[in-house]
């Protein structure tokens, strides 16, 4: 795999797995490689190439731009033909190449010379002192990690330093977001949050297609809009809520927009809700736990949300008889 990423930073925009074996083939031989050359003629070896482009391509690095499976097979059997298309995101390469992330992620955690000298001081503990050390150093890299990731980054979900660090270094953060996606970064008081630009094939893999044009997400946003409205959010824009609320306006919804529910979702409104339940979450919109649903500030991006239903002949049989 990761000859195969060095392969990718000399590779046109577009490339074949024929071209990249080439190129791997190349670089395994060169004078100073450290590992054994990599022979294509032998099909066990093209086998493990294979495996590390499929990784590659899974972490976005790689986009399969060819659908016939025949020609990946044969250039598996045999080692002829071209194999399967590919375009290189360039962006996700760098994030994966890049030797300063590398450098940083394997740094070690400092630790002062005085906290070395106290060892047996019972006021300073090794683990302790070894993980401040290695939040400090890995800071920054974590807080982009996580707005690149997640495509928000929530001060109440940080260590309190780290917020205020966050808080402090947010248009350094924002910069470097923006420039690893392509996106922009709105800056609010709850966070930050990354708006993938909706035209580059990365981002299709790394949003959430929500609402979707299926009865649970609408349902899943109007359960949503009952349980914000009226609402205030506390201090970091975030409403708690009980699961007798939750429940209670489940039923409301359950209630306001029978007509509109589906064949299993009118079984009840527990039913209901534990379809949209894990609608909601895996959306990033809510968290759910023992005590309750917390309704994060994202939510804020789903607002308000008009749904209309029109009613089919079976729904209008049902009002005459």
């Amino acid at each position: 795999m990761a000859l195969t990423a060095a392969a990718c930073e000399d590779a046109d925009m577009t490339t074949t797995v024929q071209a990249l074996s080439d190129e791997v083939r190349a670089i395994s031989a060169g004078p100073g490689a450290r590992v054994m050359p990599y022979n294509p003629d032998r099909r066990t070896e093209r086998q493990a190439f294979l495996r590390g482009v499929n990784q590659l391509a899974g972490l976005g690095i790689l986009l399969r731009r060819t659908t016939d499976e025949a020609l990946l097979r044969q250039w598996e059997e045999d080692g002829t033909g071209v194999g399967a298309g590919f375009e290189v995101d360039r962006d996700a390469l760098l994030q994966f190449t890049d030797p300063h992330t590398v450098a940083l992620a394997l740094r070690q955690p400092e630790v002062d010379e005085d906290d070395e000298d106290d060892e047996d001081d019972e006021d300073s503990s090794d683990g302790r002192q070894g993980t401040l050390g290695m939040r400090t150093a890995t800071r920054s890299q974590r807080m982009l990690r996580t707005l690149v990731e997640d495509t928000a980054l929530l001060y109440a979900d940080l260590h309190p330093e780290d917020a205020e660090y966050a808080r402090g270094q947010r248009s350094w953060l924002a910069g470097h977001a923006s420039d690893m996606t392509g996106g922009t970064v709105e800056i609010r008081e709850e966070g930050m949050l990354l708006r993938l630009p909706p035209d580059r094939p990365a981002s299709v893999a790394a949003t959430v297609p929500f609402p979707a044009a299926t009865a649970t997400p609408w349902f899943a946003l109007k359960m949503l809009e009952a349980v914000v409205t009226g609402r205030s959010p506390d201090n970091d824009g975030r409403i708690l809520l009980t699961p007798d609320e939750v429940e209670t306006a489940a039923e409301r919804v359950y209630t306001g927009n029978f007509g509109a529910l589906t064949n299993d979702l009118k079984k009840s409104p527990l039913v209901m809700l534990a379809a949209v339940e894990p609608t909601l979450t895996e959306a990033g919109l809510i968290r759910v736990s023992n005590a309750g649903w917390t309704v994060l500030p994202v939510a804020g991006r789903c607002r308000d949300p008009k749904a209309v239903w029109e009613p089919t002949l079976e729904d209008m049989t049902h009002d005459d008889a």
